[in-house]
């Protein structure tokens, strides 16, 4: 192989780490997102969102717990998840067993115009996982102008937040600190604004423009 390309800077140490003794070049290119909105969320509704497999490496026990305290403080706002997955019968047996389920909804596995008119219509997006190689859906999520806040453990979630400018990374899976992260954004539509902006420009890098010229480059070189 000339070069082996990945899809986050992570996984590129790492590997140019293990194949120290080959003359492959390991190369990050990020995924793409398929457009930039036309139009952001107002960031208005009281609504959270997270989307993803139900899977226990994403974490979507934690995200319950996570919206139990703060539903206790902020009853108005709701959460939507969106996917489906192993967990889903442990989900809907807490949910059920913490009285939510009028709060929080199941949406199960939808197609992407779906996924886009929820991300359109809430005010913060949140990710639980214990791990993400790439976390499209957190891109996708700054898109729509949504300020998002995820668990440090999520490797990928590390190269895409900065931490206070387009979104907040929250420390050894630390619950308490995550519903904290929440409520300041809750309580601050202005600061909802001001990351949610932050983020679509993030996400501007992430255009397929943008990341044909990086593959073209490459493939140029040879």
């Amino acid at each position: 192989l000339d070069y082996l390309v990945l899809v986050s800077d992570s996984l590129r140490k790492f590997y140019k780490k293990n194949m120290g003794n080959y003359n492959c070049k390991c190369v990050y290119i990020p995924n793409v997102i398929e457009k930039i909105p036309d139009k952001s969320s107002n960031l208005s509704s009281k609504k959270l969102i997270s989307v993803g497999r139900l899977s226990p490496e994403k974490g979507y026990m934690d995200l319950l717990k996570v919206y139990t305290l703060l539903h206790k403080r902020h009853p108005d706002w709701t959460l939507d998840i969106v996917g489906d997955g192993v967990e889903k019968e442990k989900m809907v047996q807490y949910i059920n067993e913490h009285n939510l389920s009028d709060f929080v909804t199941l949406h199960g596995y939808q197609k992407k115009d779906y996924i886009d008119n929820l991300l359109g219509e809430a005010s913060i997006y949140l990710m639980t996982s214990f791990t993400e190689s790439f976390g499209i859906v957190l891109i996708e999520a700054m898109s729509h102008g949504l300020p998002c806040i995820a668990f440090n453990s999520a490797e990928r979630a590390n190269e895409l937040i900065n931490r206070g400018e387009n979104g907040y990374l929250i420390k050894n899976r630390n619950i308490n600190a995550f519903v904290k992260k929440v409520e300041d954004l809750i309580n601050s539509k202005e600061e909802r604004k001001r990351v949610g902006k932050a983020g679509l420009k993030s996400a501007k890098n992430y255009t397929s423009e943008v990341v044909s010229k990086q593959w073209f480059d490459l493939i140029g070189k040879k």
